[in-house]
């Protein structure tokens, strides 16, 4: 853990320590107990795998929080079995957020998050009510953000959208017609990827066809 120049504090190798599959292994423990997986506890050899650092982020996180670290948690190797989860501290940490971290302490490290999971669900929120959609229909153009989070398309004759912000994603609200994202049929509820085209009409409507570009933008968040 290092500050940088502006005095950040900033989490190195998670992940980033080797390749899967390439020295990924030692025989004996290695690593910082307390913050070190139960698997890295077993004799013979030991393989490092992305489960260790999922194991090692919960850890730091839990003592980032400022909450003393179960003595569970503490043991060597750790005992995980009915120890505290982050679900038992009293910090606004919104619940899935909880339910990852949760998943970072567990035994079986198949069902651990991986650290893409973690950092994607992180900047989400670090990002929420800071997204910004720019959606352009002919000479319209409609701004979905925090200010404005609904934009009701209806064009006669081709069918209705309806995108919605609700602070971490913009999602298909309502559809009805022949609505296309990408080529792909539109379903309610559907997350809109970062930049993408909208299609209203199907193919037997050829050049009628009505296009609409979607363009999400944020500030960088670097996880």
């Amino acid at each position: 853990m290092k500050f940088d120049q502006s005095n950040i504090i900033k989490i190195f190798d998670f992940g980033l320590a080797r390749f899967s599959g390439k020295n990924d292994s030692t025989l004996g423990f290695a690593g910082t107990p307390g913050f070190a997986a139960p698997e890295l506890y077993r004799s013979g050899l030991v393989p490092f795998t992305s489960a260790v650092d999922a194991y090692a982020f919960g850890i730091t996180a839990w003592y980032l929080s400022g909450i003393e670290i179960p003595e569970p948690l503490l043991r060597r190797p750790p005992i995980l079995a009915n120890a505290p989860r982050f679900s038992s501290l009293s910090l606004a940490i919104p619940s899935p957020v909880v339910e990852l971290l949760d998943r970072t302490l567990i035994e079986d490290i198949n069902s651990r998050p991986s650290m893409s999971a973690i950092t994607d669900l992180l900047r989400n929120y670090l990002l929420k009510d800071k997204h910004r959609a720019l959606l352009v229909h002919g000479k319209d153009t409609y701004i979905l953000s925090k200010a404005r989070r609904l934009v009701k398309l209806d064009v006669p004759g081709y069918g209705s959208l309806h995108v919605r912000y609700d602070g971490l994603d913009f999602l298909i609200g309502f559809v009805n017609g022949a609505v296309f994202v990408n080529n792909q049929v539109v379903q309610q509820g559907q997350v809109l990827p970062k930049d993408c085209v909208i299609t209203l009409g199907d193919s037997s409507r050829g050049a009628n066809r009505i296009f609409i570009t979607f363009d999400i933008s944020n500030p960088e968040v670097v996880l």
